[in-house]
């Protein structure tokens, strides 16, 4: 995870081209990851980890035992998430630091004090550009654009109509991105729905999305419980479990091998009760 940050921002600098794309259906460019390749969404996922991992102090101690490399990465990460321009991204990863905070204060209360208060100036820096940040954020898209998250909300009126001609069993697999390519007029630009629970719907139905959705329902209960597990691993899961839960309902999160699964199956792993030899090390701050 560290390492795959610090190569996007070796990246961005030797090869801004490439690491700077255009997004689909829009004017301005976004970070995103060139080896591996990820693209801006899934990379402000990856991002909050990093910021994760430092918050509550977990990988490897070439990091966890230098606070002075951890205040350099937090700030190098907090300006990746920031570069993607990720606005749902943002607005969760806030969301999952300040649960991250809230769980510190009970048990690590003087580094969490700390974060807040050193928190509290870049809040204010950020607060006083509000009209540029907001720009920022706009990436240059006009009102229907926003109200229609991107055009997700046009796309997925199409798809309910779909659903509803075969709820039970769908239409099959990968219909979701066939009707993605086929049903807006910007066809060539779509290839997936940006919902992954709709998505599941239009391609195997009821029958095939009420297994998944008891399995994130599951992952979600079991995170908050072992979330105050005095290992520090397993806050760390339940914290990006729970981010990944969140945004999977505006992005696809099972559609492909993405960072963003990839991520979703090691936290789910480290949320078991009996961990593997390689996934263990984590509580006495092994590489993550």
């Amino acid at each position: 995870m560290h390492i795959i940050l610090t190569a996007t921002i070796v990246g961005a600098f030797i090869a801004p081209s490439l690491a700077f794309a255009v997004a689909k259906g829009e004017e301005i460019s976004r970070l995103g990851s060139i080896i591996p390749q990820i693209s801006a969404n899934p990379l402000a996922y990856v991002a909050l980890a990093g910021l994760l991992s430092i918050a509550i102090r977990i990988g490897p101690d070439f990091v966890s035992k230098r606070p002075w490399l951890q205040v350099v990465l937090a700030f190098a990460y907090v300006a990746v998430l920031l570069l993607t321009r990720t606005r749902i991204g943002v607005a969760l990863a806030v969301l999952v630091i300040l649960l991250a905070v809230v769980f510190g204060l009970r048990h690590r209360p003087l580094p969490s004090v700390l974060f807040l208060l050193a928190s509290v100036p870049f809040a204010l820096l950020i607060l006083s550009y509000t009209s540029s940040v907001t720009e920022y954020f706009l990436r240059g898209q006009d009102d229907q654009s926003l109200e229609t998250l991107t055009g997700r909300t046009v796309i997925w009126r199409v798809a309910f109509q779909s659903v509803s001609d075969n709820p039970i069993a769908g239409l099959g697999y990968y219909s979701g991105h066939r009707l993605g390519l086929t049903a807006l007029p910007s066809a060539q630009l779509q290839s997936n729905l940006d919902n992954t629970w709709l998505e599941l719907l239009v391609d195997v139905g009821i029958i095939g999305t009420l297994p998944v959705a008891i399995f994130a329902i599951i992952a979600v209960a079991r995170s908050v419980q072992n979330a105050g597990s005095p290992e520090s691993y397993r806050p760390f899961a339940a914290l990006l479990v729970i981010f990944g839960v969140l945004t999977s309902f505006v992005n696809p999160t099972l559609q492909a091998p993405s960072m963003t699964l990839v991520l979703l199956l090691v936290s789910t792993l480290c949320l078991r009760d009996t961990l593997p030899a390689s996934t263990s090390r984590l509580s006495s701050g092994g590489e993550v």
